[in-house]
């Protein structure tokens, strides 16, 4: 029988050591793999609930917007219009879920203002409502909103609304645009809605040289609309403008 010597004490310490080395290793390995996991669940609840802490958070207090808040004297808490004593004024309409977010954007001229919430999209739809007061914030009207969200409004505008302004308290532009439609060789079309009578009518004017393209600002110059747009279809320009004449 043959008989195997131990290693030398200080080989035994060595391969101690390296045993141990390789043990703390393995143990890290563990942990990050655990603290990926940790991440990519975190990632995946605030995509189920809406968005983060902070976010929800957000989404229950005042969203501040362009040309909004004290400036226009319109308060808004999330989905409600509320008055300088806290009473709610108006309540935004639609099934929407209370953990999104809902921005607003306030616009106002003279005694009359504009509230316009976005709820986000699906498909090819956005979820936006937009509603009007003609007497310094005091009543509100229902305007337009997205039908396909199941808000019963007076008008539809496009499948998404772009940048927006006031002409005066009975004179509103709003840009549009719809990322499926068009049938030249680049998809997404922008439009341009005109009020005249604080939201009772639109004219609708379609923009086909922005054909490509979805609407980020809007400038007013007399009859004349410039309407900025940034690059949607692969093989459009970054940036492009057009002017549209309004009767």
């Amino acid at each position: 029988m043959t008989v195997i010597a131990p290693p030398p004490q200080d080989e035994l310490e060595a391969l101690i050591r390296e045993a141990r080395a390789r043990q703390r290793r393995r143990w890290l390995g563990a942990a990050a793999v655990i603290a990926l996991l940790a991440g990519a669940a975190l990632v995946i609840s605030s995509i189920i609930t809406g968005g983060s802490t902070a976010a929800r958070r957000g989404s229950r207090e005042s969203t501040s917007a362009v040309r909004s808040g004290k400036a226009c004297g319109v308060h808004v808490i999330n989905r409600r219009i509320v008055g300088a004593d806290g009473r709610t004024l108006f309540r935004e309409p639609g099934n929407w879920t209370s953990t999104y977010p809902h921005p607003s954007a306030v616009r106002c001229s003279g005694s009359t203002a504009w509230v316009v919430w976005d709820n986000g999209a699906a498909m090819n739809q956005e979820g936006y409502v937009g509603v009007r007061s003609g007497d310094d914030g005091r009543t509100w009207r229902l305007v337009f909103a997205e039908a396909y969200f199941g808000v019963n409004a007076p008008h539809q505008l496009d499948s998404y609304l772009g940048a927006w302004t006031l002409g005066g308290p009975q004179v509103a532009y709003f840009t549009g645009s719809c990322p499926v439609c068009g049938a030249g060789p680049l998809f997404g079309t922008v439009s341009l809605w005109v009020t005249k009578n604080g939201g009772r009518t639109f004219r609708r004017y379609a923009i086909p040289s922005l054909d490509g393209y979805s609407p980020s600002g809007i400038r007013v110059s007399g009859h004349e609309v410039t309407v900025f747009a940034k690059q949607f279809a692969r093989g459009a320009r970054p940036r492009k403008t057009a002017t549209v004449h309004v009767d």
